[in-house]
C-alpha cells in the first residue's frame, strides 16, 4: 500500500476503535520488509515521527 505523500488523509477512510487495520507493508531500517500480517495476534506500535 502507498500513500501519496499530501493530502492522503483526506483519501483514506478514518479507522475506528475495535476495526482490524487495513494490511500494508514496511521496509525495515535494516533494509528488510514486514507486514501487518506477520504480526498477527501480537500488539502493535506504529509511532509516527519526523522532523522538519
Amino acid at each position: 500500500m502507498t500513500f501519496p505523500v499530501s493530502g492522503f488523509a483526506e483519501e483514506l477512510p478514518q479507522p475506528k476503535i475495535g476495526e482490524t487495520a487495513p494490511a500494508f507493508n514496511l521496509e525495515t531500517l535494516q533494509g528488510g520488509n514486514v507486514a501487518l500480517a506477520d504480526l498477527l495476534d501480537n500488539f502493535v506500535v506504529i509511532h509516527f515521527a519526523t522532523s522538519w
